[in-house]
């Protein structure tokens, strides 16, 4: 499949902007002090090129912290100009006045999409979700949050087709935390048919939530292709397992796809051996005493929770296998052993979708030892302004 080039750009305060052959990414976000959020931009995107023979729709954004939210119906769209009004992002400046106040600028009437009541639209993208040989952007998708303040609170992802008339929706475990821990959207094609997908973003209680939504056009569903929070299991990890051996080494494995490689506390983890110890409350990865496994000790921890597990999701991003020009959804976890202070380095685990099932499945797996694990975590951007 060809490779669409990306084309960065950016967008000024209180200006209308006519979305052609390009894709608009756009977040309400802030950082909040003492949570690890990652600050985004409302209006900050890139542009995607594509080609097809003729066009049907072009989206004209407004977006200015003056408007009232306006979003046309797609089913009364018949080609054009579509002029949809939108909220900037929210500055320093905003935090002065009432979070009620502020959240009736994100207010909006979505009836026509089901929606009983006004809501909040804190996120929002646009892309090709449904036409791969569209030269523009001709979908909307927003980020919703519904009968804010109630026992009734839902939040939805909703993708506006304005080419094809129709609309897509979803409920999700996704949600809008105030104003510290907003969803950040992109388009992206993980399945390689051309059509973008949905991936949806955020940070909160320093981990990070992910989720892959495509549009499915026989019944107007948004599928979900995985998610941190939607899905029953973190199936990136669920396959994990780590097993203690003697010698203070650790042998990691994800059984489903024959990955296994045998790491030390000492050499790979940077543990003292003084340290692993058992016997000691504050040795939490003490499980050995001058190199011999305490199996008591193991079981104990495995009562518990488990002996070797990972643990927050601290990285994601859509990366390309160069061997096969395949495009992966890449999954950093931690991997502890005793506690969730007690870390052994990072666990690579890269996804790929497969048609058969429908979702994103484990493809392979790398470790890289805490000494490297470090400097990963300094340079993501997720956490690059909760550093500084």
């Amino acid at each position: 499949m060809k490779k669409r080039p990306v084309i960065k750009g950016f967008i000024y305060t209180s200006m209308t902007l006519a979305v052609i052959c390009s894709t608009l990414v756009g977040c309400g976000g802030q950082f909040t002090a003492g949570s690890p959020q990652a600050s985004t931009s409302v209006v900050s995107g890139t542009a995607v090129e594509a080609t097809k023979k003729h066009n049907k729709v072009s989206l004209e954004l407004d977006i200015n912290s003056s408007n009232k939210i306006t979003i046309p119906d797609p089913a009364k769209i018949q080609g054009g100009v579509v002029k949809i009004k939108l909220q900037e992002e929210l500055k320093e400046d905003d935090f002065e006045y009432n979070e009620d106040e502020l959240l009736k600028r994100y207010m909006a009437d979505l009836s026509f999409a089901g929606f009983e009541n006004e809501v909040i639209i804190s996120s929002y993208i646009t892309g090709n979700m449904t036409n791969p040989d569209s030269p523009e952007a001709d979908c909307l998708a927003l980020f919703i949050h519904e009968n804010p303040g109630t026992e009734n609170k839902k939040n939805y992802f909703v993708v506006l087709d304005y080419d094809n008339g129709t609309c897509y929706k979803t409920d999700t475990n996704f949600f809008l935390h105030r104003f510290s821990s907003w969803t950040d959207l992109k388009a992206v094609d993980v399945t390689g048919d051309g059509k973008q997908e949905l991936m949806a973003s955020h940070i909160y209680n320093k981990s990070v939530e992910i989720g892959i939504f495509r549009c499915e056009e026989k019944d107007h569903r948004l599928v979900n292709l995985f998610s941190t929070l939607d899905d029953q299991e973190q199936e990136d990890c669920s396959g994990f397992t780590g097993t203690l051996k003697e010698n203070y080494q650790v042998v990691l494995e994800f059984p489903e796809i024959h990955y296994s490689k045998e790491v030390s506390m000492i050499h790979d983890g940077g543990f003292k051996e003084k340290d692993l110890q058992a016997g000691s409350d504050d040795n939490m990865a003490g499980f050995w005493k001058n190199g011999k496994l305490q199996k008591d000790r193991v079981e104990t921890a495995q009562e518990d929770d488990a002996a070797v597990f990972l643990y927050t999701l601290d990285h994601a991003e859509v990366t390309t296998e160069k061997s096969s020009d395949a495009t992966l959804l890449e999954l950093v976890r931690g991997i502890f052993v005793g506690h969730r202070s007690e870390q052994l380095g990072n666990m690579h685990m890269f996804l790929q979708y497969d048609q058969k099932s429908d979702r994103m499945v484990l493809k392979k797996a790398k470790y890289v030892n805490t000494k490297e694990a470090r400097k990963e975590w300094n340079q993501w951007d997720e956490w690059k302004e909760a550093l500084e």
